[in-house]
């Protein structure tokens, strides 16, 4: 294979790459980046339910590669899950003192494995969808389909590899490739129509409000000062300490999404480390400036995952 790969591995029913290094695994790596030049790969996609199936594959003797940075001619970025992927032995090239693997996919092997993956998630995204379209409740439906958006991206990558291997039985899905965009679609033009307002008691100056409204907005979501669909309320409190060094005060946010019924689907707390300054109301803005850093780095992404974005 290393003189002549096509004998053993045709490229009518296979796709290799050969690939050579210091190491095995340096070998392999290269081998792995030679096969990924066939694909067109894409960031952020094949995540943790897609490794999780790689583990399952190569317990059943399919062995698996993946590698987030991988270099040869020019440099993948984005990770490079490929499901069927098997090495042949190394070699190693005394001449070069290097060694030396072959990467390769059989083809009808791999669409096998592939179309069973794209039916069993299209089968997850239609029960999600017909959850949500069964759902009354806005940000119940919402959470449906957020969970669908993440499965489409790998069904649609899934497609894009299988076109590859396989173009005819990837032309016979692209009602589910239809899907999936609509799917992203709609979501989207629903994260857009929840409305929320904001009430936090005991918050100076609305600074609390402030920030929240404008993480709101900045992550697709629609501000309304009145007949909002969604109310976030709550109170951040506060506790002086008067001590020599000057005043320290204790702080903490307890926040709920709560509908026009009064029911809670979403509650946040966070409790903040003593801050303080000679001055009080500067020891006021240091607890306020550590809830407002918290909205940021901790609330949004936590009310995102909790509501379904």
């Amino acid at each position: 294979w290393y003189l002549d790969k096509n004998n053993d591995y045709p490229s009518s029913c296979f796709i290799s790459a050969i690939g050579e290094g210091a190491s095995q695994a340096d070998a392999e790596t290269a081998a792995v980046a030679g096969v990924s030049l066939f694909f067109k790969t894409s960031t952020d996609v094949r995540n943790e339910a897609l490794r999780e199936f790689n583990e399952v594959v190569a317990g059943k003797n399919s062995a698996f590669s993946k590698k987030t940075r991988i270099s040869e001619a020019v440099t993948i970025t984005s990770q490079a899950d490929f499901l069927g992927i098997r090495f042949t032995a190394p070699w190693f090239n005394e001449s070069r003192n290097k060694w030396a693997v072959l990467a390769y996919i059989n083809m009808q092997e791999a669409s096998e494995i592939y179309l069973a993956r794209i039916n069993m998630n299209r089968a997850i995204v239609d029960s999600l969808i017909q959850a949500a379209n069964a759902e009354e409740e806005s940000l119940l439906k919402y959470r449906h389909l957020g969970n669908a958006v993440p499965l489409g991206a790998i069904i649609a990558e899934y497609l894009n590899t299988l076109a590859v291997i396989d173009s005819d039985a990837a032309l016979e899905y692209e009602d589910t490739m239809k899907l999936t965009q609509k799917t992203a679609a709609d979501y989207m033009a629903l994260r857009s129509s929840l409305t929320f307002n904001v009430t936090v008691s005991g918050d100076r100056q609305n600074r609390i409000q402030r920030k929240i409204l404008s993480l709101l907005e900045q992550y697709g979501y629609t501000a309304s000062p009145s007949g909002a669909m969604y109310t976030i309320t709550g109170d951040i409190e506060c506790t002086e300490e008067n001590l020599p060094a000057g005043i320290f005060i204790r702080s903490g946010v307890n926040l709920r999404v709560i509908n026009a019924r009064g029911t809670s689907l979403f509650s946040y707390n966070a409790n903040y480390a003593r801050v303080g300054h000679k001055i009080l109301e500067q020891a006021y803005n240091r607890a306020f400036m550590q809830c407002e850093n918290d909205m940021e780095s901790s609330f949004i992404q936590q009310f995102n995952a909790g509501i379904g974005g």
